[in-house]
């Protein structure tokens, strides 16, 4: 169920991105920008080093935003079981009001916090507790490689790959490249473990740590082990 407190908006809009250029800044400052880039798509230095959108980094700017919508579309279409065409209309033709988005079956009703949490709990029992979003995620998402114990003698590495990558752990978060390359090296060995299934949801990071994780997969394919890499909310770049 879905709900909005009737005083909200519900602000559905298209996609879009503003990408700011200082290359005439620098210009008139007499400063000259000296970077190293890496192929025409890494285009990160660009905002220092051009005045607008080169052809590579318009377009994978358009397929980054065509790929962000086509997925609202879709999570659309299949959370209100609706068609994906209609969706897109009802993308298009909002913001609506808190009543409007009910009417158009984007909302199932209006409440306010109080009365949302009454009606979880006629559903779900006097007794139920109320979790807030954010410590519900923060209990079931991993944020470091693991290989589960074996139980079977046909099992599957499943190794987390959460954050920027760096070579080695500075904190407890982040892709810790050494502790992911030491984890896919386990899963070769251990003859119990008959795949390997890499979670990343990473911006990317440093060169080299992304090329090591890289080569322990290379190896673990030769080894005869299949990898499949599964992509969270973000994999770029290194990632």
């Amino acid at each position: 169920k879905v709900f909005m407190q009737p005083s909200g908006l519900f602000s559905v809009a298209g996609v879009a991105v503003t990408q700011p250029f200082l290359r005439g800044t620098l210009d008139k400052l007499g400063i000259v920008p000296r970077l190293f880039q890496r192929k025409e798509f890494k285009n990160a230095a660009n905002q220092l080093t051009e005045t607008k959108f080169t052809p590579s980094h318009r377009l994978a700017t358009e397929h980054l935003m065509n790929y962000v919508h086509n997925t609202y579309v879709k999570t659309l279409a299949n959370g209100r079981q609706i068609k994906e065409a209609a969706a897109r209309k009802l993308l298009a033709e909002g913001p609506y009001t808190p009543n409007q988005a009910v009417q158009k079956g984007l909302l199932d009703d209006v409440m306010f916090s109080d009365q949302v949490e009454a009606f979880a709990k006629s559903k779900a029992g006097k007794d139920a507790k109320i979790v807030k979003l954010v410590k519900y995620v923060e209990a079931t998402e991993p944020t470091k490689a693991l290989i589960a114990p074996s139980r079977s003698k046909n099992a599957v590495g499943l190794i987390y790959g959460s954050g920027t990558i760096v070579q080695k752990k500075l904190s407890d978060s982040g892709f810790n490249a050494r502790e992911i390359v030491s984890a896919i090296r386990d899963a070769v060995e251990d003859e119990d473990i008959k795949a390997i299934v890499l979670r990343v949801d990473s911006p990317g990071g440093g060169y080299a740590p992304s090329d090591a994780v890289w080569r322990a997969i290379i190896r673990a394919k030769e080894a005869g082990k299949p990898v499949v890499v599964s992509m969270g909310n973000v994999a770029a770049s290194g990632g």
